[in-house]
């Protein structure tokens, strides 16, 4: 049958329901803070087992890690969870009219000092792009972990579709 031969070359992908149950335990461990299984049981609704199953992909993934602090129980110490801060980091690039600062964080959103960088913004669109490309490689390799993304701002309006700046009236070089 053609359907059954399609349908067996298809790549398996994450159902809907657990891409979203898995945002929300993403989601509460940033409102909450480390949280152990039974604490993302009570504050999010899903069940046990799923949980357990959820917490294994999101520690696979790299997202979520062991927080070294130990939950002190009448019975065995329970394992937190938070969100990944050692072996994952995030980019940011802030754009600014006098300065550029670059930065490091994992997904706890605490920025490193040690791996922030400011650098004067330069007078052309071009010089910006080199000096943004260098401090952006130099603080990646200082952390020396995988990056999962870059976020950059910039003081004007941006047009999502073509993802350029449009109106930046103090920024003449993004003109």
């Amino acid at each position: 049958h053609p359907m059954t031969s399609r349908r067996s070359q298809t790549p398996a992908v994450p159902s809907l329901l657990r891409r979203l149950n898995a945002r929300l335990v993403l989601e509460t461990m940033h409102a909450v803070g480390p949280c152990t299984r039974a604490d993302l049981v009570r504050h999010t609704g899903i069940s046990p087992p799923t949980m357990s199953k959820l917490i294994e992909g999101l520690f696979e993934a790299g997202l979520v890690e062991e927080d070294p602090d130990r939950v002190l129980t009448n019975g065995r110490p329970g394992v937190r969870f938070r969100l990944a801060a050692r072996n994952v980091q995030v980019l940011g690039a802030v754009v600014d009219v006098h300065s550029c600062t670059v930065l490091s964080c994992g997904l706890d959103g605490r920025i490193e000092p040690a791996l922030t960088r400011t650098l004067d913004t330069p007078a052309d669109y071009p010089a910006l792009l080199r000096a943004l490309t260098a401090a952006l490689k130099d603080v990646r390799k200082q952390r020396g972990v995988r990056c999962l993304g870059l976020g950059v701002t910039v003081p004007g309006l941006l047009n999502r579709d073509t993802r350029c700046v449009v109106f930046a009236p103090n920024m003449h070089l993004l003109d």
